[in-house]
């Protein structure tokens, strides 16, 4: 008697803290979750590609065309799975009109979430803009601002990607001068040396890396420490290590109302 009474009030215990949990559905879970991929390069296969996705049930990934994968491949992938697409120059990648011919070729295809600026650009470059040197942590970061500045208007500028999301260029807290890259749009008296009112993106792509092979250990110990981090931002957290770290900040990333998140 006394065990069942002991059973008994462990799982009302169970369902008041169950209580407290707000719900979320399956489907919103599944679409907030990602991975990075060259889907048919760097060693990877498209057939492969899409077996995996069917097998994990992956529903977005992070790609550019820093690999040179074709569009159509993308596109094989989407109408083979349903996975779209985050769209982005990436590393050392400076044609806006690259990205938007081919990121339109996504949205007509409907395999399009957004579309992203430079990928780490502290580490990649430097990139030469309009002439103008910029990146790494060797030279001004206005060159970049104006590149995503450039991204942005014309982005919304266009019939078919008007209404897609702009994601910034990542790691703009590695700025070497104040050229206001940490805000999506730079407000009055920021002292920045891009004018006020200056729009870069619709969301901050916040790329933080809490593990990583050149260093030991575990770096933001606790996963909502990584999500204040960001704010209602996109998270990259790729070679992230820790996979119950990680499953954590894609949980209570979600419960934050983190859109995507990727590993």
């Amino acid at each position: 008697m006394q065990k069942t009474i002991a059973i008994l009030i462990a799982s009302l215990a169970g369902v008041a803290q169950a209580a407290d949990t707000t719900a979320v559905s399956a489907a919103d879970f599944l679409n907030s979750i990602g991975a990075v991929s060259s889907v048919s390069r760097r060693g990877e296969k498209l057939d492969k590609t899409i077996d995996n996705l069917k097998y994990t049930g992956i529903r977005w990934l992070r790609v550019g065309y820093e690999d040179n994968a074709p569009p159509a491949d993308f596109i094989a992938a989407h109408k083979a799975t349903g996975v779209k697409f985050s769209f982005g120059m990436l590393s050392g990648g400076r044609s806006i009109d690259r990205l938007i011919t081919e990121g339109r070729q996504l949205a007509e295809a409907g395999a399009l979430i957004a579309l992203e600026g430079a990928n780490e650009p502290n580490n990649f470059g430097p990139i030469v803009y309009e002439g103008e040197t910029g990146g790494l942590l060797t030279h001004s970061w206005l060159p970049l601002a104006k590149m995503q500045r450039d991204l942005y208007t014309k982005a919304k500028a266009d019939p078919v990607l008007k209404d897609y999301p702009v994601w910034s260029i990542t790691d703009v807290g590695a700025e070497t001068d104040n050229v206001g890259l940490q805000f999506l749009t730079i407000p009055r008296g920021a002292k920045t040396l891009m004018p006020a009112g200056t729009t870069f993106a619709d969301a901050i792509n916040c790329h933080n890396y809490i593990s990583h092979p050149s260093w030991p250990g575990i770096f933001f110990q606790r996963p909502d420490e990584l999500v204040q981090v960001c704010g209602s931002a996109f998270i990259d957290t790729a070679k992230a290590g820790d996979d119950n770290r990680v499953s954590a900040i894609f949980a209570l990333g979600l419960r934050r109302g983190q859109r995507r998140i990727a590993s």
